[in-house]
């Protein structure tokens, strides 16, 4: 289950999607082995799952236990061969690399932004991702307020997005709803220094030793201020690290993981 119901925050209208959650639930009591990409995520669905079940058919939580005794973590595989950092000089890259839709935040990152250009930071960005209704009117104000400094914006072709992934010096997201975080996984992968949200996914995504100077408490803008104040080797002091951590979502290493559950499964003594 790369992702699921539980946990994913209101829309702009409000309510919980039942449907989609009775839909993961039938899928994990139907299932021989459930996965999922983050502990996160495995912690989220032996939280709140049980707790639906017994909402929604009075007694099932038990049952929906039991399935989650045995929760698989197996992470998404990334291709890493072509993401590698690229010399920069001038103005250090931010780049922003979600959907832009109401679970992603896009309004705090915008307001985030426009803080720092007002407090005289210098700065570029690439504001990358697909535009959804609840994010245009994030999109059109980080448009019309900080055009001059947008390099690339929207979705891309491939390639394009690669290069600005290499480009990058900072990655960053606001999201109130992550149970992995490719695109961010990927920036990590190129060379990008994280500036996350210490919740959701993210802590998985940085080595824990390095957890305080890469996840923040407060707002994006108040961890992103020092960080802009510090020369491009002292952002990057860290980068061997985030990148060796990251190669532990690499294809590599994953998909041999995948390899043996699926071995187990189709095992005639399982």
């Amino acid at each position: 289950m790369h992702e699921s119901e539980i946990g994913y925050p209101p829309g702009p209208k409000g309510g919980k999607p039942y449907r989609a959650m009775i839909n993961d639930l039938n899928s994990i009591l139907s299932a021989d082995k459930v996965a999922v990409a983050t502990h996160f995520h495995a912690d989220l669905l032996r939280r709140e799952m049980p707790r639906f079940a017994d909402e929604l058919l009075n007694g099932s939580g038990d049952k929906v236990r039991r399935a989650l005794e045995n929760l698989h973590v197996l992470p998404v595989g990334i291709a890493l061969s072509d993401l590698h950092p690229v010399g920069l000089n001038g103005p250090n890259r931010i780049l922003w690399n979600h959907r832009w839709s109401h679970d992603k935040n896009p309004g705090e990152f915008v307001h985030a932004m426009a803080l720092l250009a007002a407090e005289g930071h210098e700065f570029e960005l690439y504001a990358l991702g697909e535009v959804e209704r609840a994010g245009e009117k994030a999109f059109r104000r980080l448009k019309e307020q900080l055009s001059d400094r947008v390099l690339l914006s929207g979705t891309q072709s491939s390639e394009t997005y690669r290069q600005a992934l290499c480009r990058s010096d900072l990655v960053v997201s606001t999201a109130h709803h992550e149970f992995f975080g490719v695109s961010v996984a990927e920036a990590i992968a190129a060379g990008a220094r994280p500036v996350l949200p210490d919740r959701l996914a993210y802590p998985e995504l940085v080595p824990s030793a390095y957890s305080s100077e890469f996840l923040y408490h407060e707002s994006l803008e108040t961890a992103l201020s020092s960080i802009l104040s510090s020369s491009r080797d002292e952002l990057h002091r860290h980068r061997h690290e985030t990148r060796e951590h990251i190669a532990n979502f690499g294809w590599e290493k994953v998909a041999p993981k995948y390899d043996s559950l699926l071995n187990e499964l189709l095992s005639p003594h399982s």
